[in-house]
């Protein structure tokens, strides 16, 4: 019996090591979604980054909890009081997906396809 952490764990060291293969992805989706209520933010984050087969119920569930962090956040001090709040939360970030959609929340959107595309190739030029 996985817990929340010990789930999303296993699914990100498997996908790193690139042997998260479709069958894997299937137990871990169906896993996380009998559990999902029971997951904490941090690696339901995890989860969603992972984009698991039909887990649009996680990407929901983590917009709502970022929606409720956003409220609380901007409620109180956003720099002196987010240490605070993140560790009521449980949490040191929001993943990939859960950051981008906390940046947009307070009017921060993410850049053009053309701008991903400049800072790669200046990359791989450097």
């Amino acid at each position: 019996d996985f817990q929340s952490l010990d789930l999303s764990t296993t699914a990100w060291a498997f996908d790193a090591v690139q042997m998260l293969n479709d069958h894997l992805r299937d137990a871990i989706a169906s896993e996380a979604l009998k559990k999902m209520d029971a997951i904490d933010t941090q690696p339901l984050a995890t989860l969603v980054d992972l984009e698991l087969p039909g887990c649009e119920a996680l990407k929901d569930l983590l917009a709502s909890r970022i929606d409720r962090f956003t409220e609380r956040w901007l409620a109180v001090d956003a720099f002196g009081g987010s240490s605070a709040l993140l560790f009521e939360w449980q949490v040191d970030n929001f993943g990939l997906h859960g950051t981008g959609l906390l940046l947009e929340k307070v009017g921060i959107r993410r850049p053009e396809a053309a701008f991903g595309q400049r800072a790669a190739a200046r990359i791989g030029a450097e």
